[in-house]
């Protein structure tokens, strides 16, 4: 046997099959969990990057390797859970405080694209009506809607990319 330690000698195989292991591991366990949408390879990312991160420090012995790994996977997929479900306490909390950006029943008067654009408001979520909402109708920047919401300034600006591209979609078909 090698004196060379565990992490030089472990081949592409192997961290494949460890890797699909987990993949394996995580749909099992939380199935397709909204906050993940069933995509765990950056839960998988992670684990492998905390593993070699701490390398020194874990025995592959007796499959416990996979076992360590799993474990830094499990505990990433649920704190990104927790999360989501806090950034959602969130918003409802600040849609309670505040209100929830009206979503009407349609105007017989409203004429052509101003229809068009209430109904595209309407279809969209309520994350995404109340970050465009302060975004566009308030003016707040999108680093003060990610303090007020609590949600990283990525995500909002993200997210009101995302609504304003499909109120483009729209209003050009």
């Amino acid at each position: 046997m090698s004196d060379a330690p565990w992490w030089k000698t472990i081949s592409t195989d192997q961290l494949l099959s460890l890797r699909r292991r987990l993949l394996e591991y995580l749909a099992m366990e939380f199935g397709d969990a909204p906050s993940l949408g069933g995509e765990y390879d950056d839960v998988v990312q992670q684990a492998m990057v905390v593993l070699f991160q701490r390398r020194s420090s874990v025995d592959p012995a007796e499959d416990g390797l996979y076992r360590y790994v799993r474990t830094v996977a499990r505990n990433a997929a649920l704190d990104r859970i927790r999360r989501a479900q806090r950034r959602q306490e969130r918003i409802e909390e600040v849609i309670a405080h505040q209100g929830r950006p009206a979503c009407t029943a349609p105007d017989p008067a409203a004429e052509g694209e101003a229809e068009k654009i209430r109904q595209v408001f309407c279809a969209l979520s309520d994350r995404e009506r109340l970050l465009l909402w302060r975004y566009v109708v308030e003016g707040k920047s999108i680093r003060q809607i990610a303090r007020e919401t609590n949600l990283n300034w990525h995500r909002v600006a993200s997210t009101i990319e995302t609504a304003l591209q499909r109120f483009r979609t729209e209003l050009s078909a």
